[in-house]
């Protein structure tokens, strides 16, 4: 790739991310995970189970993402930080017993 074709792929993408909130975040996310990372599955809601805590992992290494992409972060800290605290705990509860929890990350649409 040339590197103007470098910079504006680039652009593009940030772009993209700083355009993406809510559902749409989480989907560029596990979009990019899954080509980034062969072992990468991204999770779908189930039911009133919805998915657990855990919107994608790769079961290999026992790594977890869990994504937070509110429309104004500044009006949501307080929710952040109380989310990743539940998520982490739900995500435990049910997860662990699947594949080992290695590492967990608390994915967060931050612009």
């Amino acid at each position: 790739m040339k590197p103007a074709d470098r910079y504006i792929a680039r652009i593009i993408f940030i772009n993209k991310v700083l355009r993406s909130e809510g559902q749409a975040y989480e989907d560029l996310f596990i979009a990019i995970m899954t080509k980034a990372n062969p072992n990468f599955s991204g999770v779908k809601p189930q039911g009133r189970h919805g998915d657990r805590k855990n919107d994608g992992f790769d079961r290999v290494s026992g790594v977890y993402y869990q994504v937070f992409a509110p429309e104004n972060l500044k009006l949501k800290e307080k929710t952040a930080i109380d989310k990743l605290v539940s998520d982490f705990a739900g995500l435990k509860a049910f997860w662990d017993s699947i594949a080992k929890i290695q590492e967990f990350h608390f994915v967060l649409n931050d612009k």
